[in-house]
């Protein structure tokens, strides 16, 4: 157990510090693209804008209304496995960061796809209406 708590913290020290980074952002760099999600997410469906991310429930709310939209899949999900958490715990009093929080290349540009799939949608459902309206 002394092992994989000196391990646990040794590879996160190590990661945190950027010695085993490969492009780790700071949080608000991923959480801005999200807030941009469901800015557009949000004006799809026909409400006001973003509002919040549930952290509990990783869900975006959209201001004025009540039909929340899902992160992709895993975003939320904590960037140790739980057998680690308390080793983690003991040394940083918290849990682990969600991925989303820990912003690596790989999370940014899976975010970064996601906000350009909802840009396509609006152009899609915008084009649909112009088209329609046209007519």
């Amino acid at each position: 157990m002394l092992l994989m708590i000196f391990a646990t913290v040794l590879i996160f020290s190590a990661v945190q510090n950027g010695v085993i980074s490969d492009d780790t952002r700071p949080a608000e760099h991923c959480m801005a693209l999200i807030k941009q999600i469901g800015n557009v997410a949000c004006h799809l469906i026909g409400e006001e804008g973003y509002y919040r991310l549930g952290l509990s429930t990783c869900l975006i709310s959209c201001t004025g209304g009540t039909y929340p939209i899902q992160l992709p899949e895993r975003t939320c999900d904590r960037i140790l496995e739980p057998d680690s958490w308390n080793s983690y715990v003991q040394v940083y009093n918290e849990l682990p960061p969600k991925e989303f929080e820990y912003c690596d290349q790989q999370w940014y540009k899976k975010l970064q796809d996601w906000l350009n799939a909802w840009r396509r949608r609006n152009e899609t459902m915008y084009n649909s209406i112009c088209k329609r309206n046209a007519s």
